[in-house]
């Protein structure tokens, strides 16, 4: 999951789309989850890009996703993998 501010484009504030963060030493693809939200007790990282011009993944996924993790009790994360196309995922271009 992405967490971040000041993001690059008006799409990556967007719930469902797709950004590119630091993660470590590497950067990763998140999907962006909630905007306006209370920032995280530790320091979050700025969101360096948004690859796509729409969201990745419409609301109702991300609504299943969610679903689906509270139900089984795992991580959102691991959820949204399973909810989507691996094409998604991986190093930023």
């Amino acid at each position: 999951m992405a967490t971040g501010s000041r993001p690059p484009s008006p799409i990556a504030r967007s719930p469902g789309a797709r950004v590119v963060v630091p993660v470590r030493r590497e950067e990763l693809i998140g999907i962006v989850t909630a905007v306006d939200v209370a920032p995280p007790p530790t320091a979050a990282r700025d969101i360096l890009a948004a690859p796509d011009d729409e969201v990745a993944l419409p609301a109702p996924l991300l609504a299943l996703a969610a679903r689906a993790a509270r139900y089984y009790g795992a991580p959102p994360g691991l959820m949204l993998r399973r909810h989507a196309a691996a094409a998604l995922w991986g190093n930023r271009r």
